[in-house]
């Protein structure tokens, strides 16, 4: 927490040199997380993230904060910040697996290559999935420092999981009168509280999806506020490119921006020089994923450079982008629930909604059993709303607040269309329909009542939120009870070898690929963080070959 501190408090103290200094914010933390995540990236074109240049990079965090928090006042605020968030993050870590199996497939190996190398041309090929990654990965391999060693990697997530919560926890707190911002931020803070406080559970999809939240309700704040300036707008674009750089299923997300500069005709926002870092961020982004897949956005096929030695488009091998696109599509509708497999394809299971019915009855039940503690929070609010409060006589009607609203339930429902025609399962959209189901009622509540000054209503909602968190928190102190005894390698970190009981490090067989250069496989299905570069597929030692050039290894196909 305090390294994601000192350099967003630095970096923004930088951008925004009227920043006061030695105020300490949760949103400091935020920005701090999406500005390490971008320099391990950038770092990682000529550098492996090793040993070394991760104590280089945390020394730094040192020395920030040691120029940024001379008021002694601060401390204290900082003492409390570090115990509630480091708490916080313990509670969720501590002897849970990491999210399986996606963990074990890419996340893990990933985290491993980049560890030992600098970016390997071409590294989609010996796994697809390491084409779509989320910069997360690079955020977790540079806390592999001489503190926490290996079992740093499981820090970032926890920690702005963390982050996240008590940043709508403390927006909540401080919107008490305004009904809308007062619900929805009690809600959302109430999703992140009961659906995301499973470390086991927190893969690349949560904090995409926690950052779109960000993005939507900073979005409502900024324009509600009626107040412009190029501050907001910068952080704005932040989030948003962020939001994709985990996620580029939340490429919509982009739209943001373009309402606020149109609905405060503020064109001239765009060429301020302060966003050369941002389209800086960008670039390295899309370099990034060129060179690892050919591709701009794997498995788009129109994005792809053909003309690469490293491209996979067209050839025989696992990671061509069309034959993946077909085949991920497929496997999200349902594919593996479908019964006549043999008579059908994957182009023809999920053309013209043939897999509609497959979807609905196991993946349509999961939806639903997934949102309904949501609708039934929702229902209790409302009624309680209606119980204690009196509807307004004349209600003053905020309009920028409803543009602001009517934007992100559009941006939401295009997301939603998108997600269902596309991708629909639970865990790569859930943003776009939770902040729905969040959004709605909460601005009904604020047009039948506007606000309110009635402690009791709030006072309720705080209590609720208490017993929510009691109730995570012996969730999984009970989890932590259950597992005491189960020793293993790292414990009581994150399991992060095996999926073994005793969590041994992975043994793999090793395979050569070309120029004294090796890949290594499994002995059990999944690579976890092991060798590497590493894989779980065992015929692609038959369509790879691998060498040197400039410093830098090449991963290609054979034919």
């Amino acid at each position: 927490m305090l390294i994601f501190l000192s350099y967003g408090k630095f970096i923004n103290s930088l951008i925004f040199s009227e920043t006061k200094k030695n105020e300490i914010k949760v949103f400091d933390i935020i920005c701090g997380f999406i500005y390490l995540s971008f320099i391990s990236l950038i770092i990682n074109f000529f550098f492996a993230l090793s040993l070394n240049i991760n104590n280089i990079i945390f020394f730094l965090s040192i020395i920030f904060l040691i120029f940024i928090f001379k008021d002694k006042k601060q401390l204290k605020i900082l003492c409390k910040l570090t115990l509630i968030i480091g708490s916080i993050s313990f509670l969720i870590m501590v002897l849970d697996h990491s999210n399986r199996p996606d963990a074990g497939l890419y996340h893990l190996p990933f985290i491993s290559v980049i560890n030992e190398n600098k970016i390997i041309l071409g590294l989609s090929n010996l796994h697809f999935r390491f084409a779509h990654v989320s910069i997360v990965q690079y955020t977790s391999a540079i806390f592999n420092n001489f503190i926490f060693l290996d079992k740093g990697i499981t820090i970032p997530i926890s920690t702005i999981l963390s982050a996240s919560f008590l940043f709508f926890f403390l927006k909540f707190l401080k919107n008490k009168e305004n009904f809308f911002f007062l619900f929805s931020n009690f809600l959302i803070t109430s999703f992140i509280v009961l659906k995301m406080s499973r470390y086991n559970d927190i893969g690349n999809d949560v904090v995409g999806h926690l950052f779109f939240f960000i993005t939507i309700f900073f979005f409502i704040e900024v324009i509600s506020s009626k107040k412009y300036n190029f501050k907001d707008f910068f952080y704005l674009n932040l989030f948003v490119i962020f939001a994709f750089s985990n996620k580029l299923f939340l490429i919509f997300t982009f739209l943001f921006p373009v309402f606020y500069l149109i609905y405060f005709k503020k064109v001239e926002y765009v060429f301020n020089p302060k966003n050369l870092l941002l389209i800086f961020f960008v670039f390295s982004l899309l370099i990034k994923n060129v060179m690892i897949s050919s591709c701009l956005a794997y498995p788009l096929e129109i994005s792809c450079f053909k003309s690469l030695s490293w491209s996979s488009v067209d050839k025989k091998i696992h990671s061509n982008p069309s034959y993946k696109s077909i085949e991920g599509e497929a496997a999200v509708k349902g594919w593996s629930d479908l019964k006549d497999k043999a008579n059908t394809n994957y182009k023809e299971f999920k053309s013209d909604f043939n897999w509609l019915s497959t979807w609905a009855d196991k993946h349509l039940i999961y939806l639903i059993t997934k949102l309904v503690p949501l609708f039934v929070i929702i229902f209790i609010l409302i009624l309680m709303v209606e119980i204690y409060e009196k509807p307004r006589d004349k209600i003053i009607k905020n309009k920028s607040l409803r543009s602001a609203l009517c934007f992100s339930m559009l941006i939401c429902s295009i997301g939603t269309i998108y997600w269902f025609l596309k991708y629909p399962l639970y865990r790569y959209g859930y943003s776009f329909f939770v902040s729905i189901l969040i959004l709605l009622p909460s601005y009904f509540i604020y047009l039948r009542y506007q606000e309110t000054k009635k402690k009791k209503i709030i006072n309720y909602l705080r209590y609720t939120l208490f017993i929510f968190l009691i109730f995570v928190s012996l969730k999984n102190f009970q989890r932590i009870y259950k597992n005491f005894d189960i020793k293993y390698v790292d414990y009581p970190w994150p399991k992060i070898y095996s999926y073994e009981k005793e969590n041994l490090i992975q043994k793999n067989i090793e395979i050569s690929i070309g120029q004294n250069l090796k890949i290594y496989n499994p002995i059990n299905r999944l690579c976890m963080y092991s060798q590497a570069p590493c894989t779980h597929y065992r015929e692609v030692k038959n369509q790879i070959v691998a060498k040197k050039q400039r410093g830098y290894i090449l991963i290609l196909p054979k034919d």
